[in-house]
């Protein structure tokens, strides 16, 4: 509570240190007297009419200011925060802009919304070259983050931030964890600051803390939870920290929603790889002596997951990540899951799809010979045949490529008999020049294809085709259904960030794993045979279902109608 008191003396009284007592301007010392008496109300309106002169000068925008400050001692937040950033449009080059910036840093504070205080408490600091409110706005901010703010709001701010506040973020971050009891990522956390600042002032700080966290670590009883998910997530890499970042919080908002009025809590160990393979090695002999682990969640890239599975590859746990696509992940480790479908599971699945649910029996296939799609037309073409259908003709183009006249008509004279064409895009940019070429070449079949096709553009130029198109998505989300309203209503209300693709990946692996680990005692080995006997779990950006091939079984399966995409099937692959 002193600390608190310490934030608003400071926030009040440094009104008097920036500029003049007397400006020299009678109006704007009578205002400003006013003031000082606590007559608010009349020195409102002074400062309001000085505010609104015509003719610009240091005291029209002092006396702005100074009505902004006004209608905090009135209490009027609102309308103080609208003024102020106005100001800040107004007078940007005002030699009282910072102050203005540190009001408005007050506003947000006297309306209990700490987080934005704390933002632009630091922003001012990164921002200024003026020393006092570099220095106060520091001082400010850290008080504000040691009593309101979460370790998870610290966390990504640290990561987000410059190299000059780093530290002092995760220094603050650690705190939260030990304000929290997360003794063990707190210490992580105090470990990091003194092993990347060794020069820094701040490291007997660090040193201490860390020595406290060891501490209460030591004494504390994990083997009270019974279960724990290890979460392997690149968060401190400059190419994936953001991404990395929203699966994290989807991971954590599913296991928060899980352990809500449960007595079987599950715990997450939540570990950051930086994308580097000796710092995996380094988590792995951690958990090696971690009671109750049960499975691993990430990592999320291919590269990376190729880098965990050689690390953990003697190691009996089961590990899923919900992003990574390489098809030969699954033969590199007997306990890896892929919650996201290979690129050979796509093909194959959507040739099921054709032959069984819209009993197609002969179809031709036009794919490029760059990226992905020669993997997705030749696990098309191999399932199409097996399982009794019959490829009429197949062509290949260049993608990137404006000159598709000779592959598009040699493919369109061989087309007799064919039912659909399937048609998977290794680039967006390719979608509206075939179309236009399949368009003059006389072409209207139905066309199937890759998610790719979910970012093209051109459909309204070729209706008679793009009305017929239809293509897997492994992440469609179906924004009318209520169920989705809700969460995406709860999430935010929770987060007050929205629920984007990212977050779903995190929370639907989870939530699935959640649904493994629920009212389970068994080891590690046994949460493997579980999730092979085909459990599955409805997500909001896809199902999940494994078997012993260990891929999920599941893809959505979406249409372009009129300007609209719209979900057609939640479709589950044979074997």
């Amino acid at each position: 509570m002193i600390k608190k008191f310490y934030f608003l003396f400071l926030f009040f009284v440094h009104a008097g240190i920036i500029y003049p007592a007397n400006s020299g301007d009678l109006d704007f010392n009578i205002a400003l007297k006013l003031y000082d008496n606590l007559e608010f109300h009349s020195a409102l309106e002074k400062f309001e009419r000085l505010a609104k002169t015509p003719q610009v000068s240091s005291t029209t925008e002092l006396a702005s200011l100074f009505y902004a400050k006004t209608l905090i001692r009135l209490e009027r937040y609102e309308d103080a925060e609208k003024h102020l950033l106005n100001f800040s449009e107004k007078f940007l080059n005002s030699k009282y802009f910072d102050e203005a910036r540190l009001t408005l840093a007050q506003v947000f504070f006297e309306q209990k919304d700490y987080l934005n205080s704390f933002k632009e408490l630091i922003n001012l600091a990164e921002s200024t070259d003026e020393k006092f409110f570099k220095d106060y706005a520091l001082e400010s901010a850290k008080g504000i983050g040691e009593l309101y703010l979460k370790p998870a709001e610290l966390e990504i701010l640290a990561i987000t931030s410059s190299n000059q506040l780093k530290p002092m973020l995760q220094l603050l971050t650690g705190k939260a964890y030990l304000r929290e009891k997360d003794y063990k990522k707190a210490g992580d956390i105090f470990s990091e600051v003194i092993r990347q600042n060794p020069d820094s002032k701040i490291i007997a700080e660090a040193d201490k803390l860390y020595d406290t966290a060891l501490s209460k670590n030591e004494n504390r009883k994990e083997s009270s939870l019974n279960s724990l998910i290890g979460v392997l997530l690149p968060l401190s890499s400059n190419q994936s920290a953001e991404a990395a970042a929203e699966i994290l919080e989807g991971i954590k908002y599913a296991v928060s929603e899980f352990n809500k009025d449960r007595s079987d809590k599950i715990g997450l160990l939540i570990r950051d790889t930086e994308l580097n393979s000796e710092k995996i090695e380094l988590i792995k002999n951690e958990l090696d002596g971690v009671q109750n682990l049960k499975a691993i969640l990430g990592p999320v890239f291919s590269s990376e997951v190729r880098q965990a599975l050689e690390v953990f590859k003697d190691k009996d746990i089961a590990i899923i990540s919900p992003t990574a696509t390489d098809d030969d992940l699954t033969g590199l480790y007997d306990n890896f899951f892929q919650a996201n479908p290979s690129f050979t599971t796509r093909g194959r699945l959507m040739a099921q799809y054709l032959y069984y649910v819209e009993n197609k029996r002969r179809m031709a296939v036009l794919n490029a010979v760059d990226g992905y799609s020669p993997v997705l037309a030749s696990a098309f073409i191999d399932e199409f045949e097996k399982i009794g259908g019959r490829i009429i003709t197949k062509e290949t183009y260049k993608s990137s490529s404006f000159d598709l006249e000779t592959p598009v008509n040699n493919f369109a004279a061989n087309l007799a008999d064919a039912e659909g064409i399937y048609l998977p895009l290794a680039d967006k940019a390719d979608a509206p020049v075939l179309l236009g070429q399949l368009v003059k070449s006389g072409i209207n079949l139905p066309l199937y294809g890759n998610q790719d096709w979910i970012y093209a553009k051109g459909f309204e130029s070729y209706p008679q085709l793009s009305n017929q198109l239809t293509f897997t998505s492994d992440f469609f989300i179906d924004y009318n259904s209520i169920d989705f309203q809700k969460f995406s209503s709860d999430y935010f209300h929770r987060t007050k960030k929205d629920a984007n693709r990212n977050v779903l990946y995190g929370y639907d692996t989870a939530k699935y794993l959640l649904t493994v680990l629920r009212n389970f005692s068994g080891s590690s080995n046994a949460v493997k045979l579980k999730i092979e006997s085909g459990l599955t779990s409805s997500g909001f950006h896809n199902n999940i279902c494994f078997d012993e091939k260990r891929i999920n079984k599941f893809l959505n399966i979406a249409r372009y109608k009129d300007g609209r995409f719209e979900l057609l099937d939640e479709f589950k692959m044979n074997n």
